[in-house]
Order: structure tokens, then sequence, then C-alpha cells
């Protein structure tokens, strides 16, 4: 089920505050880069960000190279096909060698 993108974003702080050593093992693991798999999902559809050069509070109001989301081609936040990969990936680093 496809959630919207502020209410993960909120469940996924509240996460955080109800299990803060759990969501945090990861930062702490030794060799964490040993272990890791990183998908990616490639997906064939018209999105655009433009850049502008100004101000943010974020920057401490320096100037800098800013992206936004031009209107009408946001990219989705949910993408069905990602998840299906995620579920068919073995959970075992024994199972991914032998594919």
């Amino acid at each position: 089920m496809a959630l919207n993108p502020l209410s993960r974003a909120l469940g996924t702080i509240g996460a955080y505050l109800r299990h803060p050593i759990r969501s945090t093992l990861s930062w702490r693991t030794r060799n964490w880069y040993k272990r890791v798999s990183v998908l990616t999902v490639m997906q064939f559809l018209d999105n655009r960000l433009s850049f502008r050069y100004g101000r943010s509070p974020v920057s401490f109001f320096l100037k800098r190279l800013q992206s936004q989301v031009e209107p009408g081609k946001r990219a989705p936040s949910y993408i069905p096909e990602a998840n299906q990969a995620r579920e068919r990936w073995p959970r075992s680093p024994a199972a991914r060698r032998s594919m």
C-alpha cells in the first residue's frame, strides 16, 4: 500500500523515537559497508528537475545551487516494481552468491 511521503516520514521519525537503540544499530555496526546490498530500480517516466542559484536557510543563506521539481513532472515516491524486486532479493548472502 502506498502511503504519502509525509506519513512515511512521520512513521520513520516515530520509529526512531520509540526505539532509538534499535534504530541506530546500523550506524554503529562495525564494517557495515562490507555487508550492505544496494538495489536500484530504473523507471521510464518523464521526471524533471530544474536548478537555480539562490539562498536557503539550509545553507545559512549563502548562495548555492538548488534543485526544484518542475510542476507536473514530479518523480513518484512509491514504485511498486522496486518493492517487488526487494521481495525477490534473497536475504542470506549465501543465496545471493548462488544467483
